[in-house]
């Protein structure tokens, strides 16, 4: 258990420092006229991990797996979150592939 545990920290550690590039990726949405800048499912879940959402309530690093393995935190969380701080619009709450995306990246985090 410790083993998965470590190796998914490990895996997701790696791939945010592989492809910054990836992990920071945005696009630019014109909304009742806002230029907000959104964030892919990945960047969304990577940038909670790292801690780029705490001031929104959205917890870091072991906290999030935690969260996200024991249910407390779901992929409407997140989004709401990031819509919080002025990464997606309101919109995204109603795009089921954005959260079933980012539902994926969260059941990677289960080690159960």
């Amino acid at each position: 258990m410790k083993r998965l545990f470590i190796s998914t920290l490990s895996i997701l550690a790696l791939t945010s420092l592989s492809s910054p590039a990836l992990a920071n990726t945005e696009i630019s949405v014109n909304s009742n006229s806002q230029n907000i800048r959104e964030i892919t499912p990945f960047s969304l879940v990577t940038g909670s991990y790292q801690g780029r959402f705490k001031a929104q309530g959205i917890p870091a690093a072991g906290a999030l797996i935690y969260a996200a393995n024991t249910n407390e935190i779901e992929a409407e969380d997140l989004v709401r979150g990031a819509i919080e701080a002025g990464k997606l619009t309101e919109a995204t709450l109603s795009d089921p592939g954005y959260l079933n995306a980012v539902k994926s990246f969260l059941k990677d985090f289960n080690t159960k």
